[in-house]
């Protein structure tokens, strides 16, 4: 986990949208601590992550991935990032 954090700006900031939730409101996380504790649940042992597609440049970061939780149901993660001196500064989540 702490090398993911490590991929973020102290003062990075991750929104993030959850479909299936009880509210579709937007959850946004700003700074290294906020993102950590969101980083620790999404790397729980009861989820597996497989990347299926991604695209790096100089200034953007595209991932797309399919979730897996313990009961075997599939979602999918997808994120748009902008990247300033190799770090994340502002990210957009939508997990489905």
């Amino acid at each position: 986990m702490s090398q993911q954090l490590s991929l973020y700006a102290e003062d990075a900031e991750v929104l993030v949208v959850e479909y299936g939730t009880h509210t579709a409101a937007p959850q946004t996380l700003k700074g290294r601590s906020a993102i950590g504790g969101w980083i620790a649940r999404m790397c729980s042992d009861s989820l597996s992550i497989r990347v299926v597609d991604h695209v790096e440049t100089e200034t953007e970061l595209t991932v797309i991935a399919e979730c897996r939780d313990s009961d075997g149901a599939l979602g999918v993660y997808s994120s748009t990032a902008r990247l300033h001196d190799g770090l994340l500064v502002r990210q957009h989540v939508v997990l489905l």
